[in-house]
């Protein structure tokens, strides 16, 4: 965790080879390596927490695990790295865990629906990165909520008009039932 909010990947990678159970662990505050390494915006450390040697079946479900684990904001890692514009953070996080674009239960909300929330400059960039990799652009929160409807509720005009124009566009290669692929 040290060397993580320091954004030292070196050291990061020393203590990982050396204490490899250490991936999931949480600090005193309840964050994993990937939630402090996150908040100190250090994708170095993040490259460095996703990698999988030699395609290590034990690391890779370690990642896996790790990368679901909420921190102390009940926010996992893709979540939270595209609530605070850490969007090349995001992008490792995306990389090691494709499907974590649509992450969501019923205490964690959707990714699209996090970054939708924040009136940024950088959340057409997160959204657009999450619509990238598979973010369901329809998903509803608990309440029947789209990410479109979230961004207009908070005040991000522009964002809202291109969720709603993504989901338009789906809906009509649905109809057609046409693959976007």
């Amino acid at each position: 965790h040290h060397a993580a909010a320091a954004n030292h990947p070196l050291i990061a990678s020393e203590l990982l080879c050396a204490f490899p159970s250490s991936l999931g662990m949480c600090n005193d505050a309840g964050d994993t390596a990937f939630i402090t390494a996150i908040r100190a915006q250090a994708p170095a450390v993040i490259a460095v927490l996703t990698a999988v040697p030699n395609a290590s079946s034990s690391r890779a479900a370690a990642v896996a695990k790790a990368l679901a684990i909420p921190g102390a904001e009940g926010l996992p890692p893709l979540h939270l790295s595209v609530k605070i514009g850490a969007l090349r953070c995001a992008e490792l996080v995306l990389g090691a865990q494709p499907s974590h674009a649509n992450l969501h239960t019923p205490t964690i909300p959707f990714p699209l629906l996090v970054v939708a929330a924040s009136h940024s400059d950088f959340a057409e960039g997160g959204a657009r990165m999450l619509l990238q990799a598979g973010a369901d652009v329809t998903a509803k929160d608990s309440r029947g909520v789209t990410a479109a409807d979230v961004a207009a509720a908070a005040g991000n005009a522009s964002l809202s008009r291109v969720l709603h124009g993504v989901a338009a566009a789906a809906a009509d290669l649905a109809a057609l039932h046409v693959s976007a692929l």
